[in-house]
């Protein structure tokens, strides 16, 4: 996993490879999300305030296991050695979205404030 801080929003990129690989999945938040880092505690990530981000920062070069969306847009990253990111749906603007690379491409979707799902019906 890369990850790729702004100073409004988190990227994550995950590959199933080498970074550049052709089969990737660009997650980005633009929110504040909470990271279980597997041993118990949750910490709150703000992608606007750089205090919040050392949680999010030793996620780097874990493997990615799943990624669940849910209808109401919620998200869920679970992670190497029990770590889980999990983002929930704002009302006011978009919250994250994804953007599929290759066989994956199939994996882009846009969580705005709109009701209904994250993706195309």
């Amino acid at each position: 996993m890369q990850i790729v801080i702004d100073p409004a929003q988190i990227r994550f990129l995950l590959s199933t490879g080498f970074v550049g690989d052709a089969d990737a999945i660009d997650l980005i938040i633009e929110n504040s999300f909470t990271i279980s880092d597997g041993t118990g505690a949750t910490h709150a990530v703000n992608p606007a305030d750089a205090e919040t981000l050392a949680p999010a920062l030793r996620l780097r070069l874990r493997s990615a296991l799943s990624m669940v969306v849910g209808r109401d847009g919620s998200l869920t990253l679970r992670l190497a050695e029990g770590a889980e990111l999990s983002v929930r749906k704002r009302d006011t603007y978009e919250s994250w979205q994804t953007f599929g690379h290759g066989r994956l491409a199939d994996a882009s979707m846009l969580c705005s404030p709109h009701k209904g799902p994250p993706w195309v019906e």
